[in-house]
């Protein structure tokens, strides 16, 4: 698939089938779903059930059983090589899931002791996909793995066509035990009602998948119900299940925590410490609503970004966000425009939020204190700069989104209210979205969203900000066709020059985009079992109808055994950097593997050819190596590195000059004593060496940083955890030298109750 360009081997194991089947998969409507057996009538636990993972309890021999698999991939609905079983049952606080996994070699087993939520192909795992609202839209995804590591999120059929519809950043309270014997591995799960969203009534019908992901000398994909190809939907296959007489809500969970800090440039005695106190509360008045807090919240215990290079970029990096508070309902959020990006909240002071249902229409609104720091995007159609964020401000958020006969309509608002000491000045954005599936094959997705700006008085920041007023819009629109051998995706965006998203991600403004790409998808036995042409043209222009960017590319793509993925890309595209429309002609070529247990994963991304120098507007020669690889020395220890170098050459007088080299090194190593108590190594090198006499503007000729840090962690449960830390910023110094930098230790304690 044309999207699916950088499939990681820790992504989605159903983002890989979807991509190496031919059809993504999309939204469906309770009309459309696809015809699904009989509900089964889940019994309640007939006695107690202790949580061994050994499956010995009589609850599980009087609970309903699904026992009939089928493999997806490689296989087109076959039988599995592997036979697996689930049993559900439940009683008045907690819905349990049983799981056995035989195996004909447990010894071969992947998976090793690692933190949660990094569970995920090459590794064995089981996966459920619990639709608690019976609609086919959403659904609470619970991963487990034979080491009895943990991990969970969201499942978004709506974003399942653009290849990512799990977000594995939500965490949910529930518990798992795994026993492995000679013939495979049991599990057992517990998963509180509070933890789930579900309507208010009597008798529940809620879907069911289960995943298994079986990786020998290909990864089998396995399922509890047949997926065919050619199909474009996916929750709509799910498994129907009828309970009665669950709990309306009323749960209160409280995470209280504090932390203590020290730095350092010379010595601990004189730097400054500080001791901070905060708390997280969660409150589910009823079954399908959540209201949460947050006070001066804390996350130092987070794992920090690795470094993108943008040393010859035009427009602002994205970041993903992990902060626990933003992730309740972070499906929601995800619309054509990226008019939310909570990463633009860059520290919280205070946070409120609700998420729920006002009959079928799912809500969040979500209102937050931010007391500045970082950065703010200032947009532009050939560029976008980032500004101090050095002021307060207060941000809403409210989105609904309300199911239609073949997809939803939604509701979008932001409000940022920059205060007064900052400068004034406010964003507001509203406008609705929608997704309707016109055809069993075609799938309609548009936005259409007005911003009402008033930028800030402080000119000492940024020139632009002299307390003008900016009115504008902007609308995305596409259409996605999905068959079993051809897909194609056509797109229009229109982005007023005056359109404004302080709450989302919107760095390229002023222009109108027309883009379009298609490939066919063919199957074959043996090793290389999957191979797809590709091709693309994406236009870009300025109000005025001047050209920003044209881009022209073909590839073909290709799959097979030990989750071997190969692309190679021809491209030619036109660029404009400052007033000059500068052509490019590069290739690339990426693969990657999952070659065996230990060496987990290897990744290789290789660029050259035509380049240009967008700061100072000519064109060159560069070129571009990523690499990465994951080896699991033990069921306890892995070590992760990735490198990113680039570099750009510039004719000069007939003579070709380096103007720059840029590289980042990245090594992460993690040692699980338990699947709760771990040790976590990180170093990463970032070196960026010019030539400014190469420069229009004055550069540093070098510049770099070196960072340190150690994280030692002990989580009782999700929300009940220890954290001992260390970390070392050090910055290269004019002698290009790493000079010492401030140290940092902290303690963090939190508690769940």
């Amino acid at each position: 698939m044309a999207r699916r360009f950088f499939v990681s081997s820790s992504a989605n194991i159903l983002a890989l089938v979807a991509s190496l089947s031919a059809p993504a998969l999309s939204q469906s409507s309770p009309e459309s779903r696809v015809p699904s057996p009989e509900p089964l009538a889940v019994p309640d636990a007939a006695g107690p059930i202790t949580l061994d993972g050994r499956l010995d309890e009589p609850a599980w021999a009087h609970a309903v059983w699904i026992t009939q698999f089928f493999e997806s991939w490689p296989g087109d609905d076959v039988p599995p090589p592997v036979r697996t079983a689930v049993a559900i049952t439940y009683d008045a606080r907690f819905l349990y899931l049983g799981l056995d996994a035989q195996d004909p070699d447990p010894r071969r087993v992947h998976a090793v002791y690692t933190d949660r939520d990094n569970v995920a192909s090459p590794d064995d795992y089981v996966g459920f996909l619990i639709d608690t609202r019976g609609d086919g839209r959403s659904a609470a995804l619970l991963r487990i793995s034979p080491r009895g590591v943990q991990a969970d999120g969201v499942f978004n059929e709506a974003q399942f066509a653009l290849g990512n519809p799990d977000d594995l950043t939500p965490d949910f309270t529930w518990d798992a035990r795994v026993a492995v014997g000679d013939s495979g591995w049991t599990a057992e799960l517990k998963i509180p009602f509070s933890s789930l969203r579900y309507p208010r009534r009597e008798r529940q019908t809620w879907g069911l998948i289960v995943h298994r992901v079986y990786p020998r000398d290909f990864v089998h994909s396995i399922f509890s119900v047949p997926l065919p190809r050619g199909t474009n939907c996916f929750l709509c296959h799910e498994q129907r299940l009828e309970l009665v007489g669950l709990p309306s809500g009323g749960s209160l969970l409280a995470v209280p925590y504090t932390t203590a800090r020290a730095d350092r440039t010379t010595r601990w005695a004189d730097g400054p410490t500080a001791l901070r106190a905060g708390a997280d509360v969660k409150w589910t008045p009823g079954a399908n609503t959540a209201l949460d807090l947050t006070v001066r919240p804390d996350f130092s215990q987070i794992e920090s970004d690795a470094t993108q290079l943008g040393v010859n970029t035009q427009f602002a990096l994205f970041y993903p966000e992990k902060r626990p508070f933003f992730l309740e309902g972070s499906d929601l959020f995800q619309t054509p425009l990226q008019a939310v990006y909570t990463r633009s909240i860059t520290a919280p002071d205070w946070g409120a939020r609700a998420t729920g249902e006002l009959g079928s229409t799912a809500y969040t609104a979500l209102v937050t204190r931010d007391r500045g720091g970082g950065s703010v995007i200032v947009p532009g159609p050939t560029e976008s700069s980032l500004v101090p964020q050095d002021f307060t401000s207060v941000s809403g958020v409210v989105r609904s989104r309300t199911p239609l006969s073949r997809g939803f309509i939604g509701l979008l608002g932001t409000d940022r209210e920059i205060a007064h000491d900052g400068g004034g000045g406010y964003n507001r954005v509203v406008g609705p979205d929608v997704q309707w599936r016109a055809t069993n094959a075609d799938l309609l997705s548009a936005q259409l969203v007005a911003s009402d700006t008033r930028v800030p008085v402080r000119p000492d920041l940024e020139p632009t900000w002299d307390g003008r007023r900016l009115t504008s819009g902007a609308l995305d629109a596409t259409w996605h066709h999905m068959d079993r051998h051809l897909e194609w995706f056509a797109q229009y965006r229109d982005v007023g020059a005056g359109f404004r998203a302080d709450n989302g991600f919107t760095p390229q403004v002023g222009v109108r985009v027309s883009n379009g790409w298609a490939d066919v998808n063919f199957h074959r036995p043996g090793a290389i079992n999957w191979v797809s042409p590709w091709a693309q043209w994406q236009r870009v222009v300025d109000r005025g109808g001047a050209v920003v960017s044209d881009y022209r590319g073909v590839a073909i793509q290709l799959g097979g055994v030990r989750g071997l993925y190969l692309q190679l890309r021809y491209s030619d595209e036109q660029l404009r950097a400052l007033d000059s429309l500068l052509r490019r002609r590069y290739s690339w070529v990426y693969v990657e593997a999952a070659p065996s247990r230990r060496l987990a994963s290897v990744t290789l991304f290789a660029r050259a050819g035509g380049d240009v120098d967008v700061v100072n507007a000519r064109g060159g020669t560069g070129a571009e190596v990523k690499s990465t690889f994951l080896i699991r020395a033990t069921d306890h220890f892995e070590l992760q590195g990735s490198e990113d170098l680039s570099r750009l050459d510039i004719p000069i007088a007939g003579v070709t000059s380096r103007l720059f080299t840029a590289r980042v090194e990245r090594v992460r190593a993690r040692y699980n004593f338990t699947p709760r108590a771990a040790l976590r190594l990180i170093v990463q090198n970032v070196r960026i060496r010019r030539d400014p006499a190469l420069y229009s503007t004055p550069v540093p000729a070098a510049e770099g940083a070196l960072t340190f840090s150690a994280l030692l962690s002990y989580r009782w449960s999700w929300a009940t955890a220890a954290y001992l830390g260390w970390g070392d910023d050090r910055e290269l110094d004019a002698g290009g030298a790493f000079a010492p930098g401030r140290e940092q230790l902290f303690l963090k304690l939190q508690v769940g109750y």
